[in-house]
């Protein structure tokens, strides 16, 4: 795409491939520590769509030519595998007489806004080298704090 920002040449290596899962490592872990209803809280929409839109192609892009385009595939999906099961673990709420249907964590719409904000902000946690701070500011959106606590930058969650 014309008019993108210059990003590293140089092919992620087996050394960055393992510090970028560790990345991501912690991350989900701070991500784990939230309560499923509090999940929808990080998955704002962007501001300006069209932007946003050209910033995930672009990064996708980048991921295709730093030779990680099957590698964050495979994490991308885990990440939508975590999400089904963290949803589904609160889907029946056991009582003592049956299950409370009445305490859903979301709606399918929540779902699915977490989940696609959950996997862009983690293309930002395996990219963030390799893209400019700007689309890692985008792409990590609302998740933005749980990522700086992942880094040490802040102190973790409670």
């Amino acid at each position: 795409m014309t008019g993108r920002p210059r990003v590293s040449n140089s092919q992620m290596t087996p050394d960055t491939l393992d510090a970028a899962s560790a990345r991501v490592d912690r991350f989900l872990t701070e991500v784990s520590k939230q309560p499923v209803e509090r999940l929808r809280l990080y998955a704002v929409a962007p501001s300006q769509a069209e932007r946003h839109r050209r910033v995930v192609d672009d990064a996708e892009l980048v991921a295709i030519e730093q030779g990680l385009g099957e590698p964050l595939g495979a994490i991308l999906e885990a990440v939508d595998d975590w999400v089904l099961r963290r949803y589904a673990d609160r889907g029946y709420d056991l009582t003592f007489i049956g299950l409370n249907w009445g305490r859903s964590p979301g709606t399918a719409q929540d779902r699915a806004a977490v989940a696609a904000s959950l996997r862009e902000a983690v293309m930002a946690v395996v990219l963030g080298p390799v893209i400019p701070d700007g689309w890692a500011g985008e792409l990590l959106g609302g998740w933005a704090e749980i990522a700086a606590a992942s880094s040490g930058i802040l102190p973790p969650a409670t």
